[in-house]
């Protein structure tokens, strides 16, 4: 083996065991070989978070197959642990038009329901209190809200429907949902 090739593979055994490594007792965390936390980007003036928007690799040139990758990638960068998202609401706030606005227009509306779902269940494993409590807030406007163009009860029974089966939300928050999913349902009866 050359020297340079031996050094490459020290480097790489040293860049691994770096990560499996504490700095404490040398044990393997769970937290350190799990998969890579999602980076938060931050605005330079503010400080508060950023939304980073997904574009489709250029070998997809099929419009379906990019909205549905797009769709299916669209919070990948969007760490919902950042409490600072309560500082970013008019960020949080055009980023759900976004992604509303193109599941809407996506002709296959079941990949749609997938990512709104999917969006849901992010929302409840990923976010805190806070956050959580805004993003549902702004989807209740725009899905649920009378004089909203983006209104959609379809959207919005999946929303609920996802909401019922959070073990964290409170007492008052289910009932409220199932509140809302009766009027829905009664509506469209």
């Amino acid at each position: 083996m050359t020297i340079s090739r031996t050094m490459a593979c020290l480097l790489a055994v040293a860049a691994a065991s770096a990560v499996l490594l504490t700095s404490c007792n040398g044990k393997a965390s769970k937290k350190e070989t799990a998969a890579p936390q999602k980076e938060t980007v931050r605005n330079p003036h503010t400080g508060n978070p950023m939304f980073i928007h997904i574009s489709a690799p250029a070998s997809l040139t099929d419009n379906a197959a990019r909205t549905e990758y797009i769709l299916s990638h669209y919070w990948d960068k969007v760490s919902l642990r950042d409490s600072l998202w309560i500082n970013s609401y008019k960020e949080m706030d055009m980023a759900i038009v976004r992604f509303l606005s193109l599941a809407r227009a996506n002709p296959d509306q079941k990949v749609s329901e997938k990512a709104i779902r999917d969006m849901v269940n992010l929302m409840q494993t990923e976010a805190t209190p806070k956050v959580y409590d805004m993003m549902s807030g702004i989807l209740d406007k725009y899905l649920y809200g009378p004089n909203s163009e983006l209104r959609n009860d379809r959207y919005y029974t999946i929303i609920l429907d996802e909401q019922l089966k959070n073990p964290n939300l409170s007492p008052a928050q289910k009932a409220t949902a199932r509140e809302k999913l009766h009027t829905i349902t009664k509506s469209r009866q």
